[in-house]
């Protein structure tokens, strides 16, 4: 006789024991996601680019002013390439002889245009314009060991291979003088400095936000203000490790 099974839009129940389970729960879940009062099945996929054997290890948006402007690039083995239209052919390669394959970006916005900005630790840093790749000049720190990146108030802030304190450009740049940022004696389980990035207490509505420096230990310092330089204030921490 037939019997009706409900969906497990439970979800996956790795604990209750099997006599006591919800009919709605499952014992796996492959090539599914629950959803309110059923699953969804996990879409297909198609290829949208050839660019050889090599494992894509980066994908990067660049945003332009006009949508349709809009780029893709990927960065597989030692070269970075434009994936922006599907074709049946090789992308075209935008970058090549790179050390590693493993960048960090961020879109910025200046007076000058848009910018596609990435580090990766290994290279110098790269912008791209909405037209050309270029190698970002980046001094008063060693601009191939900037292995991550982020944006507060205007300015790029850079991350350092192996360093606890950040640097960070002039407000409206992409390249000049990067002034570190000391963060000496701040978190007090060492490491090194890991990620940077803002914190909005109001969405980003307002004008309160924070930017935070987040170690390799867990420990993040909060900090607020507009200019590294004279009005920085040093808000909280909180570990998240112990």
């Amino acid at each position: 006789r037939g019997v009706s099974i409900p969906a497990p839009a439970s979800g996956w129940d790795a604990i209750s024991p099997l006599a006591s389970m919800p009919e709605t729960a499952a014992i796996t879940l492959e090539n599914v996601f629950p959803q309110p009062g059923y699953v969804e099945i996990r879409k297909g996929h198609k290829r949208h680019a050839i660019l050889g054997a090599a494992s894509i290890e980066s994908l990067m948006p660049y945003h332009a002013l006009v949508a349709s402007d809009d780029k893709l690039f990927a960065a597989a083995s030692t070269v970075i390439s434009n994936v922006t239209t599907s074709a049946s052919t090789t992308a075209s390669i935008a970058l090549s002889g790179l050390a590693s394959a493993r960048w960090q970006h961020v879109n910025f916005s200046t007076s000058g245009g848009n910018y596609l900005w990435a580090c990766n630790g290994a290279d110098a840093p790269r912008m791209y314009d909405g037209t050309a790749w270029a190698t970002a000049s980046v001094v008063g720190v060693t601009a191939a060991t900037v292995i991550n990146v982020g944006v507060f108030k205007n300015r790029i802030w850079l991350v350092r291979t192996g360093q606890i304190s950040p640097a960070y450009l002039n407000t409206d740049s992409v390249q000049g003088t990067a002034t570190p940022f000391d963060l000496t004696g701040v978190f007090d389980k060492g490491g090194f400095l890991q990620a940077v990035g803002s914190w909005s207490l109001d969405a980003g509505a307002g004008p309160d936000d924070y930017i935070c420096f987040v170690s390799s230990r867990g420990e993040v310092a909060i900090y607020t203000g507009t200019d590294p330089a004279s009005n920085f204030t040093l808000k909280g921490g909180k570990p998240t490790v112990s």
